[in-house]
């Protein structure tokens, strides 16, 4: 019991060192996970969080870094995704653990930090969900119901919007192909 308790409580902080960290500014306007400025300057992150892998990825750079768990505990996962020398995404994954307790954690925190525009709390039991927004950021936060992690995904407004609007177009032809069916 104590284990979980402190686990939650360090991943907590660490989300919230992450919140705070390169965006305590005041002319930062961007979301800053682990002082990662969404919209920064790739190079720099990368040459700050440690060893990673890459791959290229629809003409993009997706970094893996191979020691998640040093930049959020319980982290198992986590990436950051570049255009050129700017960082358009960085996410992670971490146990939910039973009942939810760290995504719910990690949702208070993103709360406190950030505007909320859809969704709402992580529940104890089902799926949650939430969007919020800093500046030129979105950042998600998904819990699937009967899956054991749960995602944070920070991305560039640009970024978002360019997926968003593939994602409409993928469905609009997969309407259009069905209807000729």
């Amino acid at each position: 019991m104590l284990k979980n308790s402190s686990f939650r409580f360090l991943s907590t902080l660490a989300l919230v060192a992450a919140t705070f960290a390169g965006g305590a500014h005041a002319s930062t306007v961007t979301a800053a996970p682990f002082g990662i400025a969404i919209g920064g300057s790739c190079k720099q992150a990368l040459s700050t969080l440690g060893p990673s892998t890459t791959e290229e990825i629809d003409g993009g750079a997706v970094h893996h870094l191979k020691n998640p768990g040093a930049l959020y505990v319980g982290a198992n996962k986590m990436l950051v995704r570049c255009a050129g020398d700017e960082v358009i995404a960085v996410q992670f994954k971490a146990p939910k653990g039973f009942g939810n307790p760290e995504a719910r954690s990690a949702y208070q925190t993103l709360a406190k930090n950030y505007k909320k525009v859809k969704g709402g709390a992580i529940p104890q039991v089902g799926t949650g969900y939430a969007r919020f927004v800093k500046g030129p950021s979105v950042i998600e936060i998904s819990a699937p119901h009967m899956e054991f992690e749960f995602t944070v995904t920070y991305y560039s407004k640009t970024f978002y919007d360019t997926i968003i609007a593939n994602i409409k177009k993928r469905e609009a032809t997969t309407s259009t192909t069905n209807a000729q069916l």
